[in-house]
């Protein structure tokens, strides 16, 4: 997993240039290969695990613990928020 985005410095390794596809997690991770002579080998499939935990947040099949909200104060003390916030 990362943050979504790639550092330019990373995008010159040699890898790149000799692989025949890449897979990784969203369309925001590969708009970071935009204009390279490999950007057609990257494959956006997303992340299984992050895919599976937002979906269950969403359909209300898991809800934030209790204790959780207590230490969250002033940020996601809501399910509903906590669910906003994983679907943003």
């Amino acid at each position: 997993m990362t943050t979504g985005a790639i550092s330019p410095e990373h995008t010159i390794l040699p890898v790149y240039f000799h692989m025949d596809y890449a897979i990784v997690q969203g369309e925001r991770f590969k708009r970071g290969f935009k204009g390279l002579p490999y950007e057609d080998k990257i494959i956006p499939l997303g992340s299984p695990k992050l895919d599976r935990i937002i979906r269950m947040c969403k359909s209300g099949e898991v809800k934030m613990p209790k204790r959780m909200g207590k230490n969250c104060k002033g940020q996601a003390n809501t399910d509903a928020e906590y669910q906003y916030q994983l679907s943003a």
